[in-house]
């Protein structure tokens, strides 16, 4: 169950986004991305998917947002994911990294991003 399907500024992607454990570069911009792994069944996630889509419209097209959903289990396998959710920070050259002590509110999600983008604008 997708909970972004309504968000035209977080994209869904699964495996054919990736080269081994790189993101294609054609999917990134130049500050790079912001991939979250989620489940639709986990409260936590379900709580968060309304930040999720608050940062995407803050940052607008200046940074891209990804959400893989926990069914893409080659993925979630691929990148040792543990629990949902979980994100990472895709930097321009397609290496994900991830994001230690992220909280799950718009204000920590933008810190963070800024904190690793290369370019770090937000829309007002």
């Amino acid at each position: 169950m997708s909970l972004f399907k309504d968000s035209p500024l977080v994209k869904e992607i699964g495996a054919s986004s990736f080269t081994n454990k790189k993101l294609k570069k054609n999917l990134l911009g130049p500050s790079g991305a912001m991939v979250i792994f989620y489940g639709g069944f986990c409260g936590h996630c379900q709580r968060m998917a309304p930040e999720i889509k608050k940062f995407a419209n803050s940052m607008g097209s200046n940074l891209k947002v990804y959400v893989i959903e926990s069914k893409h289990q080659e993925l979630t396998n691929r990148f040792n994911i543990q629990g949902f959710p979980t994100v990472k920070f895709a930097r321009s050259d397609g290496v994900l990294i991830p994001a230690d002590k992220f909280g799950r509110d718009i204000q920590s999600m933008l810190n963070y991003a800024c904190s690793k983008a290369s370019v770090c604008k937000l829309l007002k």
